[in-house]
């Protein structure tokens, strides 16, 4: 069946998804509209908002490709800068316990 995330995705994120998996080079939104046969551009344009907050998707200069896979985060939906590396949460824990 598919790993948990995938058969938790929308129908309208796996059609979006696999559309810019079978293209090769990034994808405006009226050439993903037409692939996954779409008519409505604004909702469109805020479901690729939304997988683009979740790291699903990539956009630059109103072009959209897959996020590229990074297997030591796996399973993480973010953006990994927004997180503090465990030994640098751990240095600054020590740091608070001492007088």
């Amino acid at each position: 069946m598919g790993d948990a995330a995938e058969v938790f995705r929308s129908k309208e994120r796996q059609a979006i998804r696999a559309a810019l998996k079978g293209a090769t080079e990034p994808m405006s939104i009226p050439d993903i509209m037409a692939a996954v046969e779409r008519t409505d551009r604004d909702t469109t344009k805020h479901l690729l908002y939304k997988m683009r907050k979740d790291g699903e998707v990539v956009s630059e200069r109103g072009r959209y490709s897959l996020a590229p896979e990074n297997p030591s985060s796996s399973g993480h939906r973010g953006h990994r800068d927004d997180f503090a590396a465990p030994e640098t949460l751990f240095a600054a824990l020590a740091l608070a316990a001492v007088p």
